[in-house]
C-alpha cells in the first residue's frame, strides 16, 4: 500500500471520528431540547453516512492495488473477450458415469 493511498485512509478515518463525536456529544446533553436535537441529528447523520462511505471506497480501492487488480470494473460491464455473461455463475460440472 502505498503512502498516499494510506494517508487518505488515515484522514477519512479522522473524519469519521470528527463526525462521529459530535453526534454522541448532541445525545448526551441533557440541556438540549428535544426539537434541536432532532433538528441537528439529520445533518450530523447525513454527513457520517458520506464520510463513512468514502472511508470504504477509499479502503477498498487501496486493497485492490495491494492484490494487483487495479481498479475494479463494475459488476454490469462487458470484459473484452469474455462476452455478455454473467460475472457470480459457476459453470456445471459434468459427472462422468462409470
Amino acid at each position: 500500500m502505498g503512502d498516499s493511498s494510506r494517508a487518505e485512509i488515515i484522514k477519512w478515518r479522522r473524519l469519521i471520528l470528527l463526525v462521529t463525536v459530535p453526534g454522541v456529544a448532541l445525545f448526551s446533553f441533557p440541556w438540549i431540547p428535544g426539537k434541536y436535537k432532532i433538528m441537528l441529528a439529520l445533518p450530523l447523520y447525513a454527513m457520517f453516512v458520506f464520510v463513512f462511505y468514502k472511508y470504504l471506497c477509499v479502503k477498498r480501492e487501496a486493497s485492490a492495488v495491494v492484490n494487483g487488480s487495479g481498479k475494479q470494473t463494475p459488476p454490469g460491464a462487458v470484459k473484452a473477450g469474455k462476452g455478455n455473461r454473467s460475472v457470480g455463475t459457476p459453470a456445471k460440472k459434468v459427472r462422468k458415469r462409470r
